[in-house]
């Protein structure tokens, strides 16, 4: 199922999602101090503006994920693609979201859709056929979903040691 990798294709994956990582912090950071979302901007009408500013972070968000989990796992020849159509696919999903839809709402659901449709492209890969197994389905989504929850741990643990550090820098008055 797994395709092995040798330790410099490793080395050159790991510095390959560094760089997204990096890419969608400074596109997070540029957005939050640059664009005003409350007032449209380009011409856009108040509706138009807010649809706009929800692709963007949707796409700022959640777009990198296909990326990162296909980095290492697809051939460059399946991963651009794939990482297009879901591009286009979160676009379409930022562009027609309810007005009074929740921004968090909006993410999950797109989370949801774009690891399940990863999960169907990743399994073909694997099983080398259109239609996957339903063990490597199965193996792939459970993997893929310790996976994630292991690196929400991590974030979260990251957060509260910051947390923490400036909580004791207050407290010295630091």
């Amino acid at each position: 199922m797994n395709h092995p990798s040798t330790p410099s294709k490793g080395a050159s994956v790991l510095a390959a999602r560094i760089a997204v990582g990096l890419l969608q912090g400074g596109v997070l950071l540029w957005m939050s101090t640059n664009l005003e979302f409350d007032e449209p901007r380009f011409g856009f009408t108040d509706d138009a503006w807010n649809q706009f500013t929800q692709m963007a972070l949707l796409l700022a968000i959640i777009a990198p994920l296909p990326l990162l989990f296909g980095l290492g796992n697809l051939p460059p020849r399946r991963l651009i693609p794939w990482v297009l159509v879901s591009a286009a696919l979160l676009a379409m999903f930022g562009w027609l979201t309810p007005a009074g839809m929740p921004p968090p709402m909006l993410w999950l659901l797109s989370l949801v859709v774009i690891y399940i449709l990863h999960e169907f492209v990743q399994s073909a890969y694997d099983d080398r056929r259109v239609i996957a197994r339903y063990r490597t389905y199965f193996d792939n989504a459970w993997r893929h979903a310790f996976q994630g929850l292991l690196a929400l741990l991590f974030l979260g643990a990251s957060w509260l040691v910051i947390m923490i550090g400036a909580g004791l820098f207050e407290l010295i008055g630091f």
